[in-house]
């Protein structure tokens, strides 16, 4: 810090011309110095009009004025960063519920003394190492799991990321060139999936637990993620079209409190199509509630929720869990989550469609390229169907090609174009 040069306070904005829709671009550009003194050009592209740009380039040199003045530097370390942070990260709810325990749990112990400028590459895999040998805070073993380790690295990654665009260090360090990560590649279980007749199994087994079989009859019909179905209100089932109306979410917050908020992906808005069986499921689980409540009083409205306890608020997530387990422990089906009940629908479905797109669409997988990756392996054939494919097209026309020529049409109207 004893070189470290004041910043001038100047910035550059350049017109980078337009997006393909026409919104102009404008590249602003001022520079940092590190701590031996050594001056580095930062550059951030704004789209928007030239006062957005100006905007951005004063917030940026503002921070950047702060961090260098005579006592910000001593002032702020990486826990103080990471605490503010995590308060204003463009983040859903229970993901900053994640961050802000992983920071307190993990980061601020291990790295929250440290000055925000001199953290450095070598710290970060320093504390990587040791998190995987001694991290666990709950007694249950010495270190964390390397894909635990990982979560922690994608998290400082992302705040580091927005202290350089803010301009409060000059890089960031935990970035790393392709194949050259310092944090653990994280080894994912395998997952599992069910058979099919190890599903029709669990749903007959499920029907004991009246009050939870229609959750994982309409989870295991539909494909759709656990947090779609709980807040599935009576009006989201669509009985004339075989569809379940998908356009909101919810997730368990600390203290056992639901939050609602849109579905995970932008994609997430869609209507699932689903077979007769779950809509005859759904029809008896309503006659039941209509029932129940008509006993205290009530009468259920459309926009009520469809997956209720008997005081009318949303069945608890942990007990669809534990009822989940109680079911697979009784069927010896182990290494199954929750979870477990999308990817087997998507499992199942998908070798028999000709059209993939269909089952990312019914999944709300936000890009289709995402559902070939994680299940195109399950296309049938594989790299031999391909080739078949392949020869199948060049024998038609070769057929084609060496079929009879009708009488006054000529060599060249016969060739393909």
């Amino acid at each position: 810090m004893a070189n470290r040069k004041k910043y001038s306070g100047k910035g550059r904005i350049y017109s980078r011309g337009t997006t393909k829709s026409g919104a102009p671009i404008w590249q602003i550009c001022w520079d940092q110095y590190t701590s031996d003194g050594k001056r580095i050009q930062r550059y951030q592209n704004v789209r928007g009009g030239r006062r957005e740009a100006q905007r951005r380039l004063h917030e940026i040199l503002g921070n950047l004025a702060a961090y260098n003045s005579s006592n910000a530097p001593q002032a702020i370390t990486v826990g103080d960063y990471l605490g503010s942070w995590v308060n204003r990260a463009d983040v859903r709810p229970y993901t900053r519920q994640k961050y802000r325990s992983i920071i307190d749990a993990h980061l601020i112990p291990s790295l929250g003394a440290k000055l925000l400028g001199e953290l450095t590459r070598a710290d970060l895999k320093n504390y990587y190492d040791e998190a995987q040998k001694t991290g666990r805070k709950d007694g249950r073993g010495k270190g964390l799991a390397s894909i635990t380790v990982r979560h922690h690295h994608e998290l400082v990654h992302k705040a580091l990321a927005d202290a350089a665009m803010d301009g409060l260090i000059p890089t960031n360090p935990a970035w790393s060139p392709k194949g050259q990560s310092i944090a653990p590649k994280g080894n994912y279980k395998k997952r599992q999936d069910f058979l099919p007749e190890e599903l029709i199994v669990f749903l007959d087994e499920a029907r004991k637990y009246p009050k939870v079989f229609p959750i994982l009859a309409t989870l295991a019909y539909s494909g759709a993620r656990p947090g779609e179905i709980l807040p599935l209100r009576f009006c989201d089932i669509l009985r004339d079209e075989s569809a379940l109306l998908i356009d909101q979410s919810v997730v368990l917050l600390t203290g056992g409190d639901y939050q609602r908020e849109s579905p995970k992906t932008e994609t997430g808005n869609r209507k699932i199509y689903v077979p007769s069986e779950l809509l005859n499921i759904l029809d008896d689980h309503e006659t039941e509630r209509r029932e129940h409540f008509r006993g205290v009083g009530y009468e259920i409205q459309a926009r009520d929720p469809v997956f209720t306890r008997d005081d009318g608020s949303l069945i608890r997530r942990d007990h669809i869990y534990d009822t989940f387990k109680k079911i697979t422990r009784t069927l010896n089906l182990d290494g199954f989550t929750l979870y477990s009940l999308r990817h087997t629908y998507i499992t199942l479905v998908l070798p028999h469609i000709a059209d993939a797109r269909l089952v990312s669409e019914q999944a709300g997988h936000k890009e289709f390229s995402f559902t070939l990756q994680r299940y195109g392996h399950l296309r049938p054939g594989g790299g031999k169907y391909v080739a078949a494919v392949f020869a199948d097209v060049l024998a038609a026309a070769r057929e084609k090609l060496h079929a009879p020529i009708n009488s006054g049409e000529s060599m060249e109207r016969a060739l393909p174009r």
